[in-house]
């Protein structure tokens, strides 16, 4: 009961034909939101009425595709307009730039990776320097008590 199409007849009414949404492909922009430096206003696409005859059916009427009006936000535009303005104006904010590239350990004060002798058993945190015990008898240990402290399962 589906043609080629994809229009699918009622076998009640034949009269009524009912149709799957239009599929539209995305855009990378869409997904990933405009880079800071582009904020240009789109031009809203076209819409499109599709008429009976091309779709091989006799008695319905033209169907306007639903078509996104813009790929960016309204919110989204003003914000990036106000930013352009201040920008030319020469009242830019400073850019946020962060301080530390990562975590820092509370007892030897490196930063938190293994190239520093650190390792991490769920949420437990293990420092070499801080502890007399190595990284591999460390981690047995807690492989150990959390074979020990599982549950038997529920029968």
């Amino acid at each position: 009961m589906a043609s080629a199409r994809g229009a699918v007849r009622c076998l009640l009414w034949p009269h009524l034909a009912f149709f799957s949404p239009p599929v539209f492909p995305r855009a990378q922009s869409v997904l990933q939101g405009p880079p800071a430096s582009q904020c240009v206003p789109v031009p809203a696409p076209p819409v499109v009425l599709v008429m009976p005859q091309q779709l091989g059916c006799g008695s319905i009427h033209p169907v306007a595709a639903q078509v996104p009006s813009s790929p960016v936000s309204r919110s989204t535009m003003s914000y990036c307009k106000k930013r352009a303005l201040e920008e030319q104006q020469g009242k830019s904010k400073r850019k946020y730039t962060r301080k530390a590239t990562a975590n820092k350990c509370s007892s030897c004060g490196q930063s938190e990776l293994k190239e520093f002798g650190h390792s991490r058993f769920g949420r437990e945190a293990f420092c070499a320097s801080a502890s007399s015990l190595s990284v591999e008898v460390w981690l047995a240990q807690k492989r150990a008590e959390a074979a020990t402290n599982k549950d038997p399962p529920q029968n």
